[in-house]
Parts: structure tokens; C-alpha cells; sequence
């Protein structure tokens, strides 16, 4: 039985971090091209990816170490555990900001800046 709730876990997230992200991606240019018009949008999706180089770059091997210091993917989906929760506390953490931002924007969170 514990071999189908860990299954059943890392399903659940690859669902979860999948339609996040491809919610993500599909209205962040919208969302970009509202904030700062259609003729800065390029320049301000470029610096947007541009920024985002870092954690691209320092992603994978982080979660590969941290999946490493739990027993690597021969200990089974338990393993991916702290991995998953290192990237869901980071976005969490994203979120938190981004939330500030708007915060400081407009008082009301569902107002369009």
C-alpha cells in the first residue's frame, strides 16, 4: 500500500506543478502587456526571462543535490519529497512577493493596477 501512496503523491504533484505553470506561462505575457503597454512588452518579457536565468540555472542542480542527500531516485519517490518541498516553498515564497508588489501598488488586492 505505501508503494501507491507515494505514487499517488508524485502524481498529484506533476499535475499540480503542471497546470500551475502552464497557467503560468499562457497569461504572463497578458499580464506583462497590461502593466506596461504593448510597445514596451518585448523589452520587458526579455528582462523578465533574463531574471529568471538564475534560478534555471541553479534549479535542477540544487533539487538534484537535495534528491541525492535523501537517498536518490533508487530510494523511491520518498526521496523527491524535500525536492518538492524546496520547490514549492520557494514559489510560495514568489507568490509572497508578488502579492507585496501589488500590495504596495493598490491597498485592494482584486483592483487592476
Amino acid at each position: 500500500m505505501a508503494n501507491v501512496y507515494q505514487s499517488d503523491t508524485m502524481i498529484a504533484f506533476a499535475i499540480i506543478n503542471g497546470a500551475s505553470n502552464g497557467g503560468f506561462f499562457a497569461i504572463m505575457p497578458t499580464v506583462v502587456g497590461n502593466m506596461f503597454g504593448s510597445q514596451r512588452l518585448a523589452v520587458a518579457i526579455g528582462m523578465i526571462v533574463t531574471a529568471w536565468a538564475g534560478g534555471y540555472l541553479m534549479g535542477a542542480p540544487i533539487a538534484g543535490y537535495i534528491l541525492e542527500a535523501y537517498g536518490g531516485p533508487d530510494a523511491g519517490s520518498q526521496a523527491f519529497r524535500p525536492a518538492i518541498h524546496y520547490s514549492g516553498s520557494l514559489s510560495l515564497a514568489a507568490s509572497g512577493m508578488v502579492l507585496a508588489a501589488k500590495l504596495s501598488l493598490s491597498k485592494t488586492i482584486f483592483r487592476r493596477v
